[in-house]
């Protein structure tokens, strides 16, 4: 498991870069700039209400621990390795209003989501692919399966309230912001395993599901600064926070098909609790279209730490504790591009 204060540096050196945006234009004592000039800037860093809009495209990496999941019977080598589990782009969206009063204090909320990351990957074979454990000799299509389909199935939801302290100067400004943020991860993970598909008795068929939920809860810090240019500006944000993970895990029920249907293995689940860590980072060019509408174009990444995934659950035993253990400590690297509209009054 990474350590939350290694994960740090996932911003520390960005932040500087934030700062870099407007280090033209914001140095330490050059003090406010009059409120009457402001309101009319496109900065936003007038005092006044802004609000923004963004369709989201990501692709998540694959963080589950690498380990076999079907072997081959005859050979004896892996067919499907939980790294083959790539996750396809999911879309999302995130929604902020806030706003800032004249002496430079804001507040602010905000809502994120990506929905719908999955990984799908099937192999075929005759008669020869095995779930990678011991449980492969208690349930018949573990053992002598014909296909194996998997899917791992990813979805975020956000919700943060910030406030926040403004330098302003001219056409750029910084915010050094903290506040509060929550954050769900929910996944689930299965396995379908098919059999005698070329037998009398026709095709039989077992399923190994699991699901985990995690939800993380607690403080952020952060900068954000934009600096603008006739029609332009360029926006972006650093954000990290230390956070509490009450984390669950729960599985299907296992049953062998072969004859009279046999239940191998009962529902299972487990809870527990960890530490996390969550980065966020931001860039953001923006196209003034009206005096108050602008268009957004951006990229994001997005470090999530200390959360339990769900290929991590899959235990292959047949221990009596089999299934029962929670698996954390693992991590989720998102990345992706922003699309939207914002409005600044």
């Amino acid at each position: 498991m990474r350590t939350v204060s290694g994960s740090w540096g996932f911003v520390g050196g960005s932040v500087m870069l934030v700062l870099a945006l407007v280090s033209g234009d914001v140095r330490q004592g050059r003090g406010a700039a009059r409120a009457d000039d402001l309101e009319s800037d496109f900065t936003g860093g007038a005092a006044g209400r802004y609000a923004f809009f963004d369709v989201l495209a990501f692709q998540r990496d694959n963080g589950a621990t690498q380990r076999p999941l079907v072997n081959d019977s005859d050979t004896g080598t892996a067919v499907l390795s939980v790294g083959d589990l790539a996750a396809a782009t999911g879309l999302g969206s995130r929604l902020f209003v806030g706003s800032r009063s004249a002496d430079g204090w804001g507040r602010e909320a905000g809502y994120f989501g990506v929905y719908g990351m999955t990984a799908v990957s099937q192999v075929a074979g005759d008669a020869n692919l095995a779930i990678a454990g011991p449980i492969s000799q208690q349930v018949l299509p573990f053992s002598d399966g014909d296909t194996v389909r998997t899917t791992w199935v990813s979805s975020i939801n956000s919700a943060e309230f910030n406030a926040f302290r403004s330098r302003i100067e001219g056409d750029s400004f910084i915010d050094f912001l903290g506040g509060f943020r929550y954050l769900s991860l929910e996944e689930q993970a299965a396995m379908a395993y098919t059999c005698c598909t070329n037998t009398p008795t026709g095709a039989l068929r077992s399923d190994y599901r699991t699901q985990t939920s995690n939800n993380l809860f607690g403080g952020q810090i952060g900068v954000r600064a934009r600096r603008s240019w006739d029609r332009w500006a360029l926006e972006g944000w650093a954000k990290a926070g230390v956070f509490g993970n009450a984390e669950s895990q729960s599985q299907g029920p296992i049953v062998d098909p072969g004859g009279v249907s046999t239940v191998v293995r009962t529902a299972r689940s487990s809870q527990g609790s960890e530490t996390a860590f969550v980065g966020d980072l931001n860039a953001t060019l923006v196209y003034r279209l009206t005096s108050v509408w602008g268009l957004r174009m951006g990229y994001n990444l997005i470090w999530i730490d200390g959360v339990a995934l769900a290929p991590n659950q899959w235990d292959f035993s047949t221990n009596a504790d089999a299934g029962k253990t929670l698996v954390g400590g693992s991590g989720v690297f998102l990345s992706g591009a922003n699309l939207g509209l914002e409005a600044r009054w």
